[in-house]
């Protein structure tokens, strides 16, 4: 009896909705791990092919201080393009994980809703 009424029970459009959410999550995950990789690829043949291009040059020295915390850490970061595809990429993914979390609970009391 249970499986003649599953047969019978028509799906709604809000059910499909829910049920392709997980396969485009992963789809969009792939995507973004997929942009990472290629990312990477291309600054590696960027590197291998001009290498005397890819050095960064030095910032100049202020006065007082030659080597301050900022040009010590931060600097090495913001200017390498490596960290930046890596940092662009966590962005990237943390967005599409909140997006994921936060729209089906903004979502949940709409299950009921009706329009006519």
């Amino acid at each position: 009896m249970a499986i003649e009424e599953q047969k019978d029970k028509r799906i709604s459009v809000f059910d499909r909705i829910i049920g392709f959410m997980p396969k485009f999550y992963v789809i969009g995950t792939i995507l973004i791990f997929v942009y990472t990789l290629v990312a990477m690829a291309r600054l590696g043949i960027q590197t291998l092919k001009n290498p005397e291009e890819t050095t960064v040059p030095a910032p100049p020295v202020s006065q007082g201080f030659e080597h301050t915390l900022i040009s010590l850490i931060i600097e090495p970061i913001v200017t390498s393009e490596f960290y930046q595809i890596i940092f662009n990429t966590l962005f990237l993914y943390l967005v599409w994980i909140l997006l994921f979390l936060l729209a089906p609970i903004a979502f949940y009391r709409l299950k009921h809703f009706k329009f006519f």
